[in-house]
């Protein structure tokens, strides 16, 4: 494994602060700024300034600004995600630096290495800083590093100053903290029972891939605050419950899927109660007496030739599109799933939209025209309830 950094200095002697304009956002949205390849060009040594320019085209991170100043940028290569790209930016002196980092699977170890059109000396200790993070965050670290400056002369630099921090190694089977620290009732619990250490880990294994599988800065502000907040909760509520041991088990089931299906939420800030209804459809429905599951899947099209292949079968127009797509599981081992949308169906004289639903294992069938532009969630899961569920 290899990591690749070119820096240059004075690119632009005044000062380049117009990707201070990108914080928070996607590294994507920064790369195809215009502006952005001259930038990388001006900064980066060929063919360096290619290979990081398609770098930072691939599956992205966010944009980080550090004390409104220091920025800095990344992205993995498109279909080769092992190799890796950073580029930062002193905006206030118009210095500039690039990172590519080419992974080994799986220990993702190997040799970082530093270029610099126009500095001299060495590596500033900002771009430094940034560097650990980023190699921390893609759980990456240095075996060599190698500093090419202004001169072109290339040496080597301390391991140690580009290695990130030690954190704390959960076991294999969990759970996912230190359980010498373990403070209250619920930790305590985590860390003697197998079943709920298991839980603990694999959530936590999963919200920290959620948080990095999100591009920009809100969104992961937002999946952290909704998972202290379920924490919180978890506690507040298994601490007073009967059987504690039952309580975590389906607080852990049910923020599972939480964040298996969450997604970010536009517009303006909300409590993390809210955020957890709005970003993500998870719930239990009372409907007629009966109590439901409903989960919203995050890609409606997931469906859709399900759909098509029941609407063919009876000889029934096809659907083009679904805006809303929800399950209800029976909630047993290996037990059924049933299916709802709201999706739009190929009828003349013209499109119209309809509430449909079918299941994975008995054949159940529903189909309804509305009259209207649209559906709410809990109006599509009265409907498989009613027409889709069981089995």
């Amino acid at each position: 494994m290899s990591l690749t950094i070119a820096t240059a200095g004075a690119a632009h002697a005044a000062g380049v602060t117009w990707p201070l304009d990108y914080r928070d956002d996607s590294t994507n949205r920064f790369r195809w700024d215009k502006r952005t390849q001259p930038l990388i060009e001006a900064i980066a040594r060929q063919p360096f300034a290619g290979e990081l320019a398609l770098a930072l085209g691939g599956p992205p991170g966010p944009v980080v600004v550090q004390e409104n100043r220091y920025f800095s940028a990344s992205a993995c290569v498109p279909h080769d995600c092992l190799r890796k790209g950073l580029l930062w930016l002193d905006t206030a002196q118009g210095v500039g630096l690039g990172a590519i980092f080419d992974g080994s699977y799986p220990d993702n170890t190997g040799r970082l290495m530093l270029d610099a059109k126009a500095i001299r000396g060495d590596v500033p200790d900002a771009a430094r800083q940034a560097i650990v993070r980023w190699l921390e965050e893609v759980k990456a670290s240095p075996t060599a590093v190698e500093f090419t400056d202004a001169s072109g002369t290339r040496r080597p630099l301390p391991v140690a100053a580009f290695t990130p921090p030690q954190r704390f190694t959960p076991q294999s089977g969990g759970p996912s903290f230190d359980c010498a620290r373990a403070r209250t009732r619920i930790e305590h619990l985590l860390c003697s029972d197998a079943e709920l250490a298991a839980l603990d880990l694999k959530l936590a294994d999963d919200f920290k891939g959620g948080l990095v599988a999100l591009d920009d800065l809100p969104s992961r502000r937002q999946l952290t605050a909704l998972q202290q907040w379920w924490l919180r909760e978890r506690d507040a509520d298994c601490e007073r419950a009967a059987e504690p041991k039952a309580c975590l088990v389906l607080a852990y089931q049910v923020q599972s899927a939480t964040l298996l299906n969450w997604v970010p939420v536009s517009g303006r800030p909300q409590d993390p109660a809210s955020l957890a209804k709005a970003g993500f459809q998870f719930g239990d429905m009372v409907y007629r007496g009966q109590r439901y599951t409903v989960v919203r899947q995050k890609d409606a099209g997931e469906r859709l030739a399900s759909f098509n292949q029941a609407l063919a079968a009876r000889q029934m127009a096809a659907l083009d599109a679904c805006a809303l797509v929800v399950d209800l599981p029976v909630g047993t081992a290996h037990g059924n799933h049933s299916y709802g949308g709201v999706c739009e169906q190929r009828a003349a004289p013209a499109k119209r939209l309809v509430l449909v639903c079918n299941d994975d294992m008995i054949g159940h069938f529903g189909l309804r025209v509305l009259g209207r532009p649209k559906a709410s969630v809990e109006e599509l899961a009265h409907f498989v309830a009613e027409e889709c569920f069981g089995g």
